[in-house]
């Protein structure tokens, strides 16, 4: 991702970015250059159009599958119990915050003493 990312920022600067502008913006973000990935992604980007490659990359990224966990059943519904008592608890959250800041003011700890 970070040497495609950087090929696109140097084809922002030039039309035909070379190895080393790709390899000048790696080093400016302090990322280890491997010589092997970015001649690979020249030669995959050769002859392409960005906006081709970009719809090759999203065509392969629809066949993918992403599973972070455990996902709920589809026909689960959700209690609104929880829900509720989430909103009590940031309803009291808000009145004890405002209970705090009026205490900050009433006491100044003589600081305008100097003035008076």
């Amino acid at each position: 991702m970070k040497y495609g990312a950087a090929f696109l920022l140097a084809q922002l600067g030039k039309s035909n970015p070379k190895k080393a502008d790709v390899e000048a913006i790696l080093k400016s973000a302090d990322i280890q250059i491997d010589d092997e990935r970015i001649t690979g992604l020249f030669n995959q980007l050769k002859g392409k159009t960005t906006q081709a490659a970009i719809a090759i990359g999203l065509e392969k990224m629809g066949k993918m599958s992403f599973s972070v966990g455990a996902a709920a059943p589809a026909s689960a519904t959700i209690p609104s119990a929880p829900v509720e008592a989430v909103k009590e608890e940031k309803k009291e959250e808000k009145k004890e915050v405002k209970k705090e800041e009026e205490d900050e003011d009433v006491d100044m700890g003589g600081m305008f003493d100097l003035f008076g």
